[in-house]
């Protein structure tokens, strides 16, 4: 898992940054992106691990932006 994490922290988020692709927040070995950036930063994951002839094993989440009031019960 170590050597998963770096290569996504260290590479892919470094390559994502550089391409302008700055809406991303890297936790362990995961991205999370916006809906709309999702193509891109899953061809960048395959593109940096088929460079060191490595495949990933991607699960792509839809998550849903939690409702206010549903985490803050009004008192």
């Amino acid at each position: 898992m170590w050597e998963e994490s770096q290569l996504i922290v260290r590479t892919v988020c470094a390559r994502l940054y550089a391409e302008g692709c700055n809406e991303i927040i890297s936790l362990h070995d995961a991205i999370y992106c916006p809906a709309d950036q999702v193509d891109h930063v899953y061809s960048t994951i395959m593109d940096e691990y088929r460079q060191r002839s490595m495949t990933p094993q991607v699960k792509i989440k839809v998550l849903v932006e939690p409702i206010i009031a549903d985490l803050c019960p009004a008192r």
